[in-house]
């Protein structure tokens, strides 16, 4: 659900149109005259806004009570930062990159139980994820910048 109103929002509305531009480029964003110091404020108060709806939505239709650590404990966020870094920031991939490292940890749990290996394995495969990623920024960086004698 939220997902699917980022997409709309992100694409089908000015306001979107203006916070992704601001994200991809602020300085653009400020030659134009986009109020960039707005824009990412009233980002940052959407995303916050979601945020708390998640944690509503565990404390009272899941949970029935808050217990500490209870978002932070199964590591939520970063697998979200995860997610979003393997499909490159493009949002309608988001979901299917989420669905896949969901998929990754109750594998991981299952298991777990079935034939013993430690539910932890679901952190290294997604610890080699991070560094595959990371190796295709950085190649990406390094390729872009040469040697200076016309040799990339």
């Amino acid at each position: 659900m939220a997902a699917a109103f980022a997409l709309i929002y992100s694409y089908w509305t000015v306001h979107g149109y203006h916070t992704r531009l601001n994200g991809l480029s602020p300085d653009f964003a400020r030659t134009v005259g986009l109020p960039v110091r707005r824009l990412t404020l009233q980002t940052l108060a959407l995303s916050g806004a979601i945020a708390g709806m998640v944690g509503a939505i565990s404390v009272f239709g899941i949970h029935h009570r808050y217990i500490d650590g209870m978002l932070v404990q199964p590591l939520y966020a970063w697998t979200g930062i995860i997610a979003v870094l393997l499909v490159g920031m493009v949002p309608w991939a988001v979901p299917i990159s989420g669905f896949f490292f969901a998929a990754v940890q109750t594998g991981a749990a299952g298991m777990e139980r079935a034939a013993g290996v430690p539910k932890e394995i679901a952190l290294v495969v997604q610890a080699v994820i991070i560094l595959f990623v990371a190796s295709r920024v950085s190649g990406a960086l390094t390729a872009s910048r040469g040697d200076g004698d016309g040799h990339v």
